[in-house]
Parts: structure tokens; C-alpha cells; sequence
């Protein structure tokens, strides 16, 4: 090594040097030579070798003598940590657990149960020595453990991932996993996330996604209303309007026995969706979205009301896009006074025709019909 720093790091002496036009990193401390290795060493995303917790906003030291590497989080890089893999034995460990192999049959197992609610790299299984199973989906706080009856269960949520997946709703919707109280198997609830949506036409049905930002959504399941139970809060409450609105289907769900348009539209019309405080920009985001789903109206020929064009989004049915979503939002000014400054444009203009279509239930009379995509990302 040519350099080496003045002071000590909480007893580290910390030398550089270079190999190979590298920089080289290694600390001595007492007795151990410990080396640190790059991150990108482990690569990223998907292709990940560690688990994403392992790897981001950790730090790694390769002790050069016994061939075990150190996996220190921030901001105690310098402190002895509790992970640790050793290159001998080819095993990973955090206190008494061992970590499951990423690329093993047994965690390709459990990341299909949370695909398209979780990526697999950001997914942890561990082995305790005295214990089940478990699973950890750190940036959601969630962690699972394989119960006595051989179920995931979640400790938060004191819930068990169903084995019937099926809500009876929402189909297409893919980023959620359905639950069941571990008390009362009646009482179930799905979970789903609630991040950037993205959609992809697939015959009759669309497949919904939403992207995993690390937040998510809990809706109860009640049979005996036939619906989704939301808590009162504005974001959750439009979030489970828009995944009704994006899943309808001209056949009815078996749940609330309407389909997913007619029941969008059925809560946006309730009082419970209507604003008492200021919107969050995320709300304010989805009721944009709903909104979009009414196919845009233009006349011609440019100055006269004689005939129209109409644009539908391929990537979604015609059945979703309705006509009955835009006229709602602007009687109720309050939403988008708030912090927005334009949000449509001339919507009375084409109140006769959106009527006009309802009433006929079909928009194909004096109507040109063309298909444009959206700004909404398709998968």
C-alpha cells in the first residue's frame, strides 16, 4: 500500500494503494486485514448475487485471512456486523439464520408467491437454526414466517397469504397477494401497491400493475356488503376506485356483483370520496388518471358541432373507458383548485355528446372513431 490515512477510524488504520489502475482500500485492526470490495462486484437489480438489502447502503470488507466477508450498513462501516458470508464454506448468515441462495429452486419457490407485488431481488428468505422459515420484504416492513399450519404469515399484519387467490374482484390486477385473518379465515383482505401504474391489454382483460415504491394498500373484503373496504383516507380510497375502474369487465365480479365501472363510479359519486382537506399530489395524480380513462372527444369539421372524432386507448377495453368518468370532477372544483393550475380543457363542450352517447349507449353514431395511446406507461 503507498498511502495511508493520519488518523484511526474507531481503531482502524486505513491504507490506500492501487492495483491494476484500481483503488484499493484495506483497514488493520489488531489482527484482522480486511479489504474493501466494491458493491458493483455483486452486480445489481435482477442479476443481484445478494439480496438488494445486502447490497444497498451497505458496506463490505473481505477479512483477507479467514475468507469471510463483512456486510456493514451505514453509517457503521466500521463496526463488526452480524452479516456475514463466508467464501470457505460458501454460506451466508446473519446471527443464527442462514440466508437461502437467491438462485436456489427453494427461493425461486417463495418468489413466485409475491411476483409482481415484490421483485425477487428485493426479496430475503432466511433459515433460522431454531425456527421456520422467513421472509423479509424490507423496503415495505414486511416480514413472513412459514406458520405451524405450513402458511406465510405476516407479523405485522397478522395475516396468512391465502391459498385462494382469488377476491372475487379486481381481476387482472397482479401487484397484490390475497390474505386471511389467522384468527378468522372468513375475514380476508388483499394487499396491493401503490406506486406508478402500468397497464397490457390481454384479450377480454387488461393486466394491472402497479410499481413498488415501498408503500402499500389494505382493503378488507366484506361478503356480506359485497365490496372492498377502504380506510378513510383520500390516496387509499381513489387508489381502490381506480383498480375497479382499470379491471371492469362487461361480466359482473362475483364480489360486488357490478362491474368494475359501474362500481368506480358508484364510489366516486359517494360522500366519502369527497374532499375535506387539501389533496395529496398522489391523489390528485390518480383522479387525473381516472379522468383519462373517458376516451377525448374532438369536432369537425374546426368550428362547427356537426360531427366528432373520438380516441381510444388500445392498451385498454372499451368497456373500461366510459364516458361517465370525466363529467364527474368538475363539479367538484375543491380537487382540482389545489395546487393545480390547469386541468383540462374545454369539458362543457362536449357535454351533449358524452350524454348523447350514455343515453344511446353507443358512441358510433356521426362518430369517427380513432385509437391514440395515452400518457399512461404500458408494460
Amino acid at each position: 500500500m503507498i498511502y495511508a490515512l493520519a488518523n484511526e477510524k474507531e481503531g482502524h488504520h486505513v491504507h490506500l494503494g492501487y492495483r491494476q489502475g484500481k483503488l484499493v482500500v484495506r483497514s488493520l485492526k489488531i489482527n484482522r486485514l480486511l479489504e474493501l470490495v466494491p458493491r458493483q462486484v455483486f452486480g445489481s437489480g435482477p442479476e443481484c448475487d445478494l439480496p438488494s438489502s445486502w447490497v444497498d447502503g451497505c458496506v463490505h470488507w473481505l477479512d483477507l485471512r479467514s475468507k469471510i466477508l463483512e456486510v456493514r450498513p451505514h453509517p457503521r462501516i466500521w463496526r463488526d456486523s452480524n452479516w456475514t458470508l463466508d467464501f470457505t464454506t460458501r454460506k451466508a448468515r446473519r446471527r443464527r439464520a442462514s440466508l437461502v441462495d437467491p438462485h436456489s429452486r427453494l427461493f425461486q419457490k417463495v418468489a413466485r408467491i409475491f411476483a409482481h407485488f415484490e421483485e425477487p431481488h428485493m426479496v430475503m428468505v432466511l433459515q433460522p437454526s431454531d425456527q421456520s422459515l422467513s421472509v423479509e420484504l424490507r423496503r415495505m416492513d414486511l416480514a413472513f414466517h412459514v406458520n405451524r399450519k405450513g402458511f406465510l404469515q405476516c407479523r405485522q399484519l397478522f395475516a396468512e397469504i391465502d391459498p385462494d387467490q382469488d377476491p372475487g374482484t379486481v381481476y387482472g390486477l397482479q401487484s397484490m397477494l390475497v390474505l386471511r385473518n389467522v384468527f378468522d379465515r372468513s375475514q380476508r383482505s388483499i394487499i396491493t401497491t401503490l406506486g406508478n401504474v402500468r397497464y397490457q391489454r390481454h384479450g377480454m382483460h387488461v393486466f394491472v400493475n402497479f410499481e413498488n415504491t415501498g408503500s402499500y394498500a389494505r382493503y378488507s373484503i366484506d361478503d356480506v356488503l359485497g365490496r372492498l373496504v377502504s380506510p378513510p383516507e383520500p390516496r387509499l380510497l381513489y387508489h381502490k376506485a381506480q383498480i375497479h375502474a382499470l379491471t371492469s369487465c362487461f361480466i359482473p365480479d362475483r364480489l360486488t356483483g357490478r362491474t368494475g365501472t359501474e362500481e368506480a363510479l358508484s364510489c366516486l359519486q359517494s360522500g366519502a370520496y369527497r374532499p375535506w382537506d387539501r389533496l395529496s399530489a398522489g391523489a390528485r395524480e390518480i383522479l387525473l388518471q381516472i379522468s383519462g380513462l373517458t376516451p377525448r372527444r374532438v369536432y369537425y369539421p374546426k368550428g362547427r358541432k356537426v360531427q366528432q372524432s373520438v380516441f381510444w386507448d388500445s392498451a385498454l377495453t372499451i368497456s373500461i373507458q366510459h364516458d361517465g368518468y370525466r363529467p364527474l370532477f368538475p363539479t367538484q372544483r375543491l380537487i382540482f383548485r389545489i395546487g393545480l393550475s390547469v386541468v383540462e380543457g374545454n369539458l362543457n363542450g362536449v357535454a351533449y355528446w358524452i350524454r348523447f352517447s350514455i343515453i344511446r349507449g353507443t358512441s358510433h353514431t356521426l362518430v369517427k372513431i380513432a385509437v391514440l395511446p395515452l400518457n399512461v406507461p404500458r408494460m
